[in-house]
């Protein structure tokens, strides 16, 4: 495949990530001004572990795509580790929670960002990445924000 091809992103994960990060404007709205914001909140740290999972199981279907690459230790980890991450952060209260998936979607991003730089995943989706990360670590701060408000 051409480096040009390589280099594009797929039109239906613009679609996809627009999607996933056009939702967040609405939970966040909901958060702060919804009756019962608990539930809200509650379901925006549900909403995203589930991202935080799909992550995890992007990479490994890259893995497993990619015919020149058998899928690694760190591939397998990632993919387990992800959903594992986001799991955990529903189990305490939303403040820390939330700061779990903050963590978890930033090492995830440098990860999948270093991966796609070395060649392991497309460099696409490195980008991709990056340019949803800010959007998914200022819904996720405002949470916590309205969280630690009460």
């Amino acid at each position: 495949m051409p480096d040009a091809a390589r280099d594009a992103t797929p039109k239906a994960a613009w679609v996809l990530g627009l999607l996933n990060v056009s939702l967040l404007p609405w939970f966040a709205a909901a958060v702060w001004f919804a009756e019962d914001t608990g539930l809200w909140i509650r379901l925006s740290i549900a909403y995203e572990a589930l991202t935080l999972g799909v992550f995890g199981g992007i990479r490994m279907g890259f893995a497993f795509a990619a015919r020149d690459h058998t899928p690694s230790l760190q591939d397998y980890a990632v993919a387990i580790l992800l959903p594992l991450v986001g799991w955990s952060a529903l189990i305490p209260d939303a403040v820390s929670g939330g700061a779990i998936l903050m963590v978890g979607i930033l090492v995830s991003t440098v990860f999948d960002r270093m991966a796609a730089q070395a060649g392991a995943l497309p460099r696409w989706y490195g980008r991709l990445r990056l340019l949803f990360l800010p959007l998914l670590l200022l819904f996720l701060a405002l949470v916590v924000a309205r969280a630690m408000i009460g």
